[in-house]
């Protein structure tokens, strides 16, 4: 990434909200700009909820992406791209990295990366994206109620240059990006459903709807993003986001 395509600052209060103001100043900005933070006073996550990171630890940044020819019926398609593309990298340096669908990166049972996406549309496509990603890197205290968090220098018992895996994120995002043509869902998909954590075999969730625990194994990804899951008794459900949960 050069450093035209970067925008550093030491602090702001959310790196999502950061690029929209830069969007308002300069709405050219080219596909692959990313606001990169050392501090977020109020990083979000999914839903509102807060994101936790020691100052100048860990990666925080979002990306500016501009899909060709995305519907935006498949924005979901754009969110397992960039799950993708972070357990690519990251799987080059950690063991067992997955995705918790829908987009939480994991390494074995904890949580390393989080995500917020925000899409923009324009008639039936996805004009742009701003992809909000959230990697714990060299942090090796949590203080917040998160149940599972983990950092990479805790896994590998060393810090980590962030610059460097700035650099490889975000190059293996836009390449990702640029790559996909209408007709691309499919395969996505499949490359999805391969990186699921616990893609396969049986394990416990609590269906909210329901309020009842079930044991249950993954049977796919709809293109909307619904989880289709098959009970032990042979049931299917569907599930929308935070309509289950994984208990681990």
């Amino acid at each position: 990434m050069t450093d035209e395509h970067l925008i550093y600052l030491p602090e702001t209060d959310s790196t999502n909200v950061e690029m929209r103001r830069c969007l308002a100043h300069n709405p050219a900005l080219p596909h692959g700009t990313t606001v990169w933070v050392d501090y977020q006073s109020a990083g979000r996550g999914q839903q509102g909820t807060c994101w936790e990171s020691e100052r100048g630890a860990n990666l925080l940044f979002s990306t500016l992406l501009r899909p060709q020819a995305m519907p935006a019926s498949c924005s979901f398609v754009l969110s397992q791209l960039v799950s993708l593309s972070l357990v690519e990298v990251l799987g080059d340096y950690l063991p067992a990295v997955t995705v918790k669908w829908p987009n939480d990166i994991y390494c074995g049972d904890k949580k390393l990366v989080g995500i917020l996406i925000e899409n923009d549309m324009m008639g039936a496509d996805v004009s742009l994206s701003i992809a909000g990603i959230g990697v714990n890197v060299n942090q090796t205290v949590f203080r917040s109620s998160a149940p599972n968090p983990v950092s990479m220098a805790q896994v590998l018992g060393a810090p980590l240059d962030r610059r460097t895996l700035l650099d490889r994120l975000v190059g293996k995002l836009v390449a990702n990006i640029d790559a996909y043509r209408p007709g691309d869902d499919e395969a996505v998909s499949e490359r999805y459903r391969k990186i699921l954590y616990r893609g396969s075999g049986f394990y416990p969730y609590f269906d909210v709807l329901a309020q009842e625990s079930i044991s249950a194994e993954v049977v796919g990804v709809e293109p909307s993003g619904r989880l289709t899951l098959r009970t032990d008794k042979g049931e299917i459900r569907h599930f929308m986001f935070k309509e289950v949960c994984y208990m681990i």
